[in-house]
C-alpha cells in the first residue's frame, strides 16, 4: 500500500502543478475518499474554476489486466451532470510501465481526443540522486566532447 500511497501523493502534485483544488482522495487524512464512478475506483477528484478533473494510477500489476483499457475509455468519455462539460482524466502512472500504458492510450486514441493525459510519476530528488543517474553521469564525463 505504501507504493500506492507514495503514488496518489506524487498525483496530487500533479494536480497542484496545473491548478487544480483536490476535492476528495484515496489515503488521504484530511479529505473524504473519493466516490466509485460506476464500478470503477478513482483516486482524485478535482476542480479548477468549473472543469472537473479525475485522476487514477496505474501499477504495473494493473497493466497486464485485460479491463484497464475499458476503465481508461469509459472514465475518460464522463461529463459533469448539469452542464455536460467534459471531465479531464489524468492518468499517473511509474516508470516501469510508463510506455506500455502509453500505447494502450494511443491505440484507442484517448490522448489526441484531448479528454485524457498521462504523466509520470517520479519523485524527481529520489531520481537526480539514484545510483542509475550517478552511473549515466560518470559515462557523460567520458565521452570525448567533454
Amino acid at each position: 500500500m505504501s507504493d500506492i500511497k507514495a503514488y496518489i501523493d506524487l498525483l496530487v502534485n500533479e494536480f497542484w502543478k496545473q491548478g487544480y483544488t483536490i476535492l476528495s482522495r484515496r489515503y488521504g487524512k484530511y479529505l473524504p475518499e473519493p466516490p466509485l464512478i460506476e464500478e470503477y475506483p478513482i483516486d482524485i477528484l478535482a476542480k479548477r474554476d468549473k472543469d472537473f478533473a479525475i485522476g487514477i494510477t496505474i501499477s504495473e500489476a494493473e497493466v497486464n489486466d485485460t479491463a484497464i483499457l475499458n476503465r481508461l475509455v469509459f472514465l475518460s468519455s464522463r461529463v459533469t451532470r448539469g452542464s455536460k462539460r467534459s471531465v479531464h482524466l489524468i492518468v499517473g502512472a511509474p516508470i516501469s510501465c510508463y510506455r506500455r500504458i502509453k500505447e494502450l492510450m494511443d491505440s484507442v486514441g484517448l490522448i489526441s481526443k484531448g479528454n485524457a493525459s498521462l504523466c509520470l510519476l517520479t519523485d524527481a530528488e529520489a531520481d537526480l540522486f539514484s545510483a542509475a543517474y550517478n552511473r549515466n553521469a560518470e559515462r557523460a564525463k567520458s565521452l570525448p566532447f567533454n
